[in-house]
């Protein structure tokens, strides 16, 4: 009787644990609150999440690329080179709009866009 009971608590336990989704919203807001002048005064607005592919990630890399080469044509060209077919989820990809105090100030309006690697590695991209 009291496996019965070990096995239906067990199952309750592990049908609890979060989402892959809710994991990678927990590591942007640790990791915005541990980056912040004022943790304490983090509100989020809203979060806006997608898969993040290799596809992606690409992109991305040649998009900085080119700003670090040409900021004054953040676009630049389009890539010349064919799209990648590589479409497996390589994490999150979260955008991020946030309220919070920067000091003695009023709380300002912000936005972020972050990229989540499993195991919550959080880094921050720009756009």
């Amino acid at each position: 009787m009291k496996a019965k009971y070990l096995l239906l608590a067990a199952g309750l336990l592990a049908g609890c644990s979060p989402s892959a989704r809710e994991q990678a919203e927990a590591a942007v807001s640790r990791y915005v609150r541990a980056t912040s002048h004022d943790p304490g005064s983090y509100e989020v607005v809203s979060f806006r999440m997608q898969p993040y592919t290799r596809q992606d990630s690409i992109a991305h890399a040649e998009r900085a690329a080119l700003m670090r080469l040409a900021p004054d044509n953040a676009a630049g060209p389009a890539s010349q080179r064919p799209p990648s077919s590589d479409t497996a989820r390589i994490g999150w990809l979260v955008h991020l709009n946030y309220r919070i105090r920067n000091g003695y100030t009023a709380a300002t309006s912000e936005r972020g866009t972050f990229v989540v690697y499993p195991p919550n590695t959080v880094l921050p991209i720009s756009e």
